[in-house]
């Protein structure tokens, strides 16, 4: 796994989307990854919890399209992550 950008959240933001799992919302999200896995073309988003476990992910085409998630759901711009690879 290629870790491509990371990103914290601050305290006081509100998310834009409610995540579920098997129908309750879980954790609030306190950090986001942009990852890449081998073999694949594509970008997993992935959100954590304050302790650091995997909360959700979700899967994008181009990294444009991940960065773009992220900014509908938490307002980060993709200037605001920090460690990016291309």
């Amino acid at each position: 796994m290629l870790i491509i950008a990371k990103h914290t959240l601050p305290t006081e933001l509100k998310s834009e989307a409610v995540h579920t799992k098997f129908g309750v919302a879980i954790s609030r999200t306190k950090s986001l990854q942009v990852v890449q896995y081998d073999g694949d073309a594509g970008y997993y988003l992935i959100r954590y919890s304050e302790s650091g476990t995997e909360l959700t992910d979700t899967y994008h085409g181009t990294l444009e399209s991940a960065f773009d998630q992220a900014k509908f759901e938490y307002c980060i711009d993709s200037t605001e992550w920090s460690g990016i690879r291309s």
